[in-house]
């Protein structure tokens, strides 16, 4: 009787199978890793708002120069809409 695990037989579809299912498995985890520092960095940008938001509302009260506000306002839009340019942008703007 033939023995159905010969040895010398190739193994080459089973250990290239094997092979695009790590692939698979390997990019599965490299996407999710991304997805999650997105949205660390999502979350980090909503609490930074929110405490922009609060000093923007403390410096109202307490008679902040408005520029100064100004600043804190278009840091926090920039924050909310991950445009990591936009405060830069504007704060050359204003300098022209």
């Amino acid at each position: 009787m033939k023995s159905t695990t010969d040895p010398s037989e190739p193994k080459q579809p089973l250990e290239q199978g094997s092979q695009i299912l790590q692939r698979q498995a390997d990019n599965n985890a490299e996407q999710l890793k991304q997805a999650a520092a997105v949205y660390q960095e999502y979350q980090d940008n909503i609490k930074k708002s929110g405490h922009l938001n609060t000093e923007i509302l403390k410096g109202i009260q307490t008679g902040e120069p408005l520029p100064f506000l100004f600043l804190k306002a278009i840091e926090s839009i920039g924050l909310m809409t991950g445009d990591k340019l936009f405060l830069s942008q504007v704060e050359k703007y204003l300098k022209e």
